[in-house]
């Protein structure tokens, strides 16, 4: 019998199926909880799977008025579990903490004093103090919550100063939801990027470095799929185009999650982000695992995380530094080394089937709704 505790997670910037919220956490949560609910910006229509109950608010580019629209929805859902998923939402998580008496997890998913400077155009005077504002807020609020749920051992490092009751849930895949095809079975020579199109991820000289590819190896393409700002997209274009690459590199649009496997199926060899900002250095990308899950060797800059999943566990290399000339080095590489391809992606498929899958990160999560619900 599920339990009769009501659950309602609250995002102001996901979109409502976002891979970590709906299609883990949510959809694992449902497995013991029958009333399950999602409070999200409306972005996109929310899966129609009659499990999960959306609450959908008009999305504002103000992140207050975002906000104040989920705090309202929240109050009348009354739920006796609130999960949040950005810092934004802290003070207004403190609300249903202190007035109505409800229990919080606060789920942090970035070093929220290094996003700031890293991942915005604006000046670093300007982004500087924001990121030091806003990582004093999120240290304040996380004193008064019931649980804090981290993604990496470096921001559960920053904040368990602040909050004892803390653990880390891996983005780890989930294995059932890819098809590890093996990468013998692939006779393209397709190279892949998917996921945010930014500066910071240095997708220029992923696309420089394709000159250098298909002077040895003529056939190969670059797949970049995913979204980005209006004008870093059309930056990207005209790069393409000033390199004489439009028969060899293609943008296209995001797709929904539950395309990926097909995507990545398609593909040789997979790209994570190639620029170690500090926000990467204290990050872990959950394209990696796709990739390694779905049998591809992976490709990444030198960070920690890379360097221990990538490195350490023989699933592909990690490129330091990432100029254009390294990275097309060993993409041709792997693509002239087909033997070295396939091994490469039967150590990333059995390194998700045995460590790094959402499975074990499920078991983790019942625990923490445990020591919560206990409390309620």
């Amino acid at each position: 019998m599920k339990k009769s505790a009501k659950i309602c997670h609250i995002s102001i910037g996901h979109n409502p199926d976002d891979d970590r919220i709906y299609y883990k956490e949510l959809r694992s949560l449902a497995k013991i909880y029958r009333d399950v609910h999602f409070i999200a910006p409306d972005r996109k229509s929310p899966p129609s799977d009659g499990i999960i109950k959306f609450h959908l608010f008009p999305f504002s580019k103000n992140v207050l008025r975002n906000a104040i629209s989920a705090l309202r929805i929240a109050t009348s859902v009354k739920a006796d579990i609130y999960h949040i998923h950005e810092f934004e939402f802290l003070p207004f998580a403190l609300v249903l903490k202190l007035k109505y008496r409800r229990k919080v997890i606060y789920d942090a998913h970035e070093s929220v004093f290094y996003y700031f400077p890293d991942f915005s155009r604006k000046p670093r005077f300007f982004t500087l103090p924001v990121g030091a504002i806003s990582q004093l807020l999120e240290w304040f609020c996380i004193m008064f919550v019931d649980f804090v749920i981290t993604v990496t051992p470096w921001i559960k490092k920053d904040l368990q100063r602040f909050n004892k009751k803390i653990s880390i849930i891996y983005n780890y895949p989930i294995k059932e939801f890819f098809r590890t095809m093996h990468s013998s079975k692939r006779k393209n020579k397709t190279v892949l990027y998917h996921g945010q199109l930014s500066h910071a991820r240095n997708i220029e000289s992923i696309i420089k470095a394709f000159p250098h590819v298909i002077k040895r190896i003529p056939d190969a393409e670059l797949k970049i799929v995913g979204y980005g700002p209006e004008h870093y997209v059309k930056k990207l274009k005209e790069l393409i185009k000033c390199n004489n690459l439009e028969e060899y590199v293609k943008i296209f649009p995001p797709i929904d999650y539950k395309e990926i496997p097909s995507l990545i199926s398609e593909a040789t060899i997979g790209l994570s982000s190639m620029f170690p900002n500090k926000s990467f250095m204290r990050s872990i990308q959950v394209k990696i695992f796709e990739f390694m899950a779905n049998g591809i060797p992976v490709l990444g800059c030198n960070t920690p995380a890379n360097r221990y999943y990538i490195e350490k566990h023989s699933t592909g290399f990690v490129i330091d530094p990432p100029t254009p000339e390294n990275i097309a080095r060993h993409i041709i590489k792997l693509l002239l080394n087909p033997g070295l391809v396939v091994t490469l992606g039967k150590n990333g498929v059995e390194a998700v089937e045995k460590k790094f899958n959402w499975n074990l990160m499920e078991k983790r999560l019942f625990k923490i709704y445990k020591l919560v619900e206990e409390k309620c």
